[in-house]
């Protein structure tokens, strides 16, 4: 459990990290060659589970504002867009004005193939924070200028 004093942040990113560390980890190997049905199978099984306990964090952790923030970013960093959506929701939804968070959503729903979302997330920022790289790139990555 997420309590937010600054150790058991430090506790529970460790954790999570070293669960995209073996979801990444599983990518790898499986994009790879030479791995028997039984072994891919199992590489699976343990990237399904690895996945599980991120998104178990975050239903755990609903009113986190950091841990929501964190789980966006670490589904975003292993290609699961739509499961970044959700934290990345919640994030915005806890801290209305942060700009991280909208970028993190801007950049799931891109990832979902949403563009015209993510660009407005990213021109909503814009309007605020002319000068925000962030929201830049996002608006690039949506196709636009």
């Amino acid at each position: 459990m997420i309590s937010g004093s600054k150790k058991d942040d430090a506790r529970w990113i460790a954790a999570l990290g070293r669960c995209v560390e073996i979801i990444k980890d599983s990518d790898r190997k499986l994009a790879g060659s030479g791995l028997s049905s039984k072994q891919a199978k199992k590489l699976r099984e343990r990237r399904a589970l690895e996945l599980s306990r991120l998104e178990a964090t975050g239903r755990e952790q609903d009113a986190n504002y950091k841990a929501q923030v964190y789980l966006a970013r670490a589904f975003l960093s292993v290609s699961r867009p739509r499961r970044a959506l959700r934290p990345a929701e919640r994030a915005v939804y806890l801290a209305p004005s942060d700009h991280e968070a909208h970028i993190l959503r801007g950049l799931a729903r891109l990832g979902v193939g949403d563009k015209p979302e993510a660009a407005a997330e990213a021109r909503s920022i814009l309007a605020v924070e002319p000068e925000n790289k962030g929201a830049k790139d996002l608006l690039r990555l949506a196709g636009e200028k």
